[in-house]
This record gives structure tokens, C-alpha cells and sequence, in this order.
């Protein structure tokens, strides 16, 4: 099959403006990407990409561009530069491209390398850091708590009278997002000397002088503190490609994005650092959107922010605008681990009911589509619509939710570098190995390389773009901000 161009890409005519800005702004001297040569008004752009690693941004295309999934199942060729790779179309609600080795071993290896020679953190919702002491878990009160937890209807969803180990089962998973076992639920109440469950059910009387304070507590403390129950258990660092833009791995990359989505260098350079992330056994992500609602009107978006200490901040007045994420798998993960699209194509219920779509623990497999991960493979969706009658971001695309499954077992030495360090074990047969990690043992086994338990490597690039209000003020990112985790 010849490789073409990418298909049909949807833009409007190219915009030119009369005088070069942008480049730069006089207004934060914090922004170093000095001002655009000027001629005729317009802007030299190879002399000033060569000579200040960035791109110009004066007579930038008029709006963001989308590949055309064709249908489910389409696959076609691209050239992206440096090679030429295929694309599958696995979803038409939200697009979701498959592309395989998109990254070479030596690129995953690069990933990780870097990764493991930073200080990874535990990984939170928006983007944050947070060093695992640092996780505040709430102390067990005791007394009557404020709001549904006291109740009884609340609990009582059938309206017999009583509250069933189902029914209490049901409510843990709708009020504090936990999947929670008989047995497990069972051994949190006795722990904080609840026994009005112990016959199987609780009356209103029982409920009435339950101490639901310490339930409360105990529940948002479990969902904390389990690995199993945590929204989010990976770890996660940065790499600020503005910092690192001589570096020609980077680069490449960056060059197989602009060919890959047809959008402009500016968009693709502008966009947020790529971020690496480690999942261990029990590792998972429940299910989540990139981006924030369009309909959030009364805050700007993030990457478009003059301050960027106000970035990733739960009171931050930003709000997240990816237009695109593209997620790269950086190893193979023999259990586990996929990335899971509970209601691609699929009608939209977004509900915490009994079967809850954001719980990748336990409807990983029952989701719409499901992506193994295979080492250099990219998976691509749009996060938003594009807006036919500006051609810039519009609407959240609702089917873009997702979540990371949990992670079994893992597979490792199948090319490249070995991600783990191998030590012979004395008194072991010559077959046998050990593999460590951070000082993590795990497992062991003869043949083909070696699988350890509980590991899987990914790298996302969030491609940040404006709504029409916000077409023309640059993107933060394009500055040479040193965050104290790029160090």
C-alpha cells in the first residue's frame, strides 16, 4: 500500500497577519522566545526556528485540524517524517487511532531511562505531584456524620425498612467509588466497632444510633490508602521537551506529531510537557476525561495562562484544554493493563450504579473497546470536537472517557534494554534470575526473558489547544519555564 498524506483533514484557509506577534510578549518578561524577524510584515521563520529551537507563530493555520476515522476498522498508511507507519481506526465515538511502533526500542528505553533517574511521585487527578507521606488521610471520628452518610434513605434503596450487606455494598460503590468484597467490608466495620450489620441487616432504629461519622471516615481512608481503591496508583514525572529541544529523540517525536495530526508546529510545540508514568502491581487509573468541559466558560484554559505557578493547583481559575492525547506503551504487559474505552460508540449513561463504568478494577473487561499494551504501539483520540463554524476546539466528546486497567504481570527483555537490572541468585540454577527494581523483588521464571510481577510503562503527550476566544495568545508552554520538577 503507498504511504500518502494523512486522511482527509479537516482546516480552514491560512490566516495571515500583518505584523509578527506572538513570538514573543512584551507583557511577562518571564517569556524568552525573542520577537520574529520581520520582512514585508511577515515573519522569517527558518531563520527563526533555527536559531531559537522554536517555532514562529505568525501566519499559523486558522483553527485545529481532525483526522477522519473513515470507519472502525479502516486502516491506511502515513508517512510521519522519519518513517512510514499504519493507522487502525478503532472507534468512531470518540476517534481512537491504533498505530504500532510508532516508537522504536530505543525511544520506550529512552522513556523509562529518564524516568527512573528522576524522583517519580505518586500520581493525582489534573496532572499533580504528590510524595506518598504527603497524601492526607482523614483520622477516625466518631458521632453522626453530615450528609447522605446519615441518611437511612440514602442506604435504604428499596424502601423495605432495612439496609442489606448489598444494599451498604451499593452505597460504597456510589458515594466513595470502591468495589468493596463481603468479607472486606465486613472487616472494615468490625475495625471501627460497627456491629449493627453483624445479623445481615440494619433497622431504622440500629441506623439511627450507627456511628456513620466513623464510617464516613473509614470509608474515605480505605479509598486512600488501599491500592486497590485509590481513583489513581501510579507514580509519574515530566520531561519539558522545551528545555530538552536539542535533544533528537524529543525532536523526532515532536516531527511524527505534526505530520501524524496535520496540526501546526505551533500547536504541537505549544502543547504540555510529556508525562511518564509507572504503574506497579494493583497499578490502575478509573475512568476519566483528559480535558474539562467546554461549558466552563468563566476560566481561561491552562496552557494560555500568563502565571504558570497557578498551573495544577486545585484552586487554579485554569481549566485543562486537550484537544488530542496521544498515550505511548513503553513495555509489553503480559497481565493487565490496558487502556479501556467503557462507552465507545455507545450510548452515554453516566451513572455510579450497579454497573459502573468508571471502576476499571472491575469493568475493564466489560468496556467497549479495550487496547492491549504492546511495547511502541501509540493510541490516539480526540478529547473534543472541532468547532465546523470557527474550525478552532469545541465541545467535550463525552465518549472520550477512559481508564487504565489494573496491572498483573509483566513481561520484560523482549528487545532494547532491559528495564530491570538482572542479579544472579547464589545457590540458584543457571536458568534461574531475580529481577529488582527500587529494591522491589519479583517474580521468577526459566525461558524466554524475564516476568516480573506488577509492571507496565507508559508516556502521554497531551496536545493542548484554544476555543475560538483564545486563538491568538500564545501557549505558556512554548516559554522556557523551569518547573521544580523539571530539575
Amino acid at each position: 500500500m503507498a504511504a500518502r498524506e494523512p486522511r482527509s483533514i479537516v482546516t480552514i484557509s491560512t490566516i495571515f497577519l500583518q505584523f509578527c506577534v506572538l513570538c514573543t510578549s512584551d507583557l511577562d518578561p518571564r517569556l524568552r522566545i525573542p520577537k520574529c524577524y520581520k520582512q514585508e510584515g511577515g515573519c522569517e521563520r527558518a531563520k527563526h526556528e533555527k536559531t531559537f529551537g522554536g517555532p514562529c507563530m505568525v501566519g499559523r493555520a486558522g483553527g485545529v485540524t481532525k483526522l477522519d476515522p473513515v470507519k472502525v476498522g479502516h486502516v491506511e498508511e502515513i508517512d510521519v517524517g522519519d518513517k512510514v507507519v499504519k493507522i487502525t481506526t478503532r472507534a468512531m465515538k470518540p476517534p481512537v487511532f491504533e498505530i504500532p511502533n510508532f516508537l522504536s526500542d530505543e525511544e520506550c528505553d529512552f522513556f523509562i531511562n529518564y524516568a527512573k533517574h528522576k524522583r517519580m511521585m505518586f500520581s493525582e487527578a489534573r496532572g499533580g505531584l504528590t510524595l506518598k507521606e504527603q497524601v492526607d488521610v482523614p483520622k477516625i471520628r466518631h458521632g453522626r456524620a453530615k450528609g447522605i452518610v446519615s441518611i437511612f434513605s440514602g442506604w435504604d434503596t428499596n424502601n423495605d425498612g432495612f439496609i442489606t450487606v448489598d444494599e451498604v455494598l451499593a452505597f460504597a460503590r456510589k458515594y466513595y467509588y470502591m468495589q468493596l468484597k463481603e468479607p472486606e467490608l465486613r472487616k472494615l466495620l468490625r475495625r471501627i466497632k460497627a456491629h449493627e450489620l453483624d445479623d445481615d441487616v440494619i433497622t431504622k432504629e440500629e441506623f439511627e444510633k450507627m456511628d456513620t461519622q466513623a464510617i464516613d471516615d473509614a470509608m474515605l481512608a480505605l479509598g486512600l490508602t488501599h491500592p486497590r481503591y485509590r481513583h489513581r496508583l501510579s507514580e509519574q514525572t515530566w520531561i519539558n521537551q522545551r528545555l530538552m529541544k536539542r535533544t533528537p529523540i524529543l525532536e523526532t517525536i515532536q516531527a511524527r506529531l505534526i505530520k501524524l495530526t496535520g496540526l501546526t508546529k505551533e500547536i504541537i510545540y505549544g502543547s504540555e510537557r510529556i508525562q511518564v508514568v509507572r504503574y506497579t502491581k494493583f497499578g490502575h487509573y478509573h475512568a476519566h476525561y483528559d480535558s474539562e468541559t467546554h461549558k466552563r466558560t468563566d476560566v481561561p484554559c491552562c496552557h494560555l495562562m500568563q502565571d504558570p505557578k497557578k498551573l495544577f493547583t486545585y484552586q487554579n481559575p485554569c481549566r485543562i484544554c486537550r484537544y488530542l492525547t496521544v498515550l505511548y506503551y513503553l513495555n509489553d504487559v503480559e497481565d493487565g493493563g490496558e487502556t479501556a474505552f467503557p462507552v465507545a460508540d455507545n450510548y452515554m449513561e453516566m451513572t455510579r450504579g450497579i454497573h459502573d463504568y468508571f471502576n476499571m478494577n472491575e469493568n475493564c473487561k466489560t468496556s467497549n473497546l479495550v487496547i492491549k499494551p504492546r511495547r511502541g504501539l501509540a493510541v490516539m483520540w480526540y478529547n473534543h470536537m472541532r468547532d465546523e463554524a470557527t474550525g478552532w476546539m469545541g465541545a467535550m466528546d463525552d465518549y472520550s472517557l477512559h481508564g487504565g486497567c489494573e496491572v498483573g504481570r509483566t513481561k520484560g527483555g523482549g528487545g532494547g534494554t532491559t528495564i530491570c537490572e538482572m542479579k544472579p541468585r547464589d545457590g540458584w540454577e543457571p536458568w534461574m534470575t531475580i529481577a529488582y527494581m527500587g529494591g522491589a523483588r519479583w517474580a521468577v521464571l526459566r525461558g524466554e526473558g524475564v516476568v516480573f510481577s506488577g509492571e507496565k510503562w507508559i508516556a502521554n503527550s497531551w496536545i493542548t489547544a484554544p476555543y475560538a476566544d483564545g486563538a491568538y495568545m500564545g501557549s505558556l508552554w512554548l516559554r522556557n519555564i523551569t518547573f521544580i520538577d523539571d530539575i
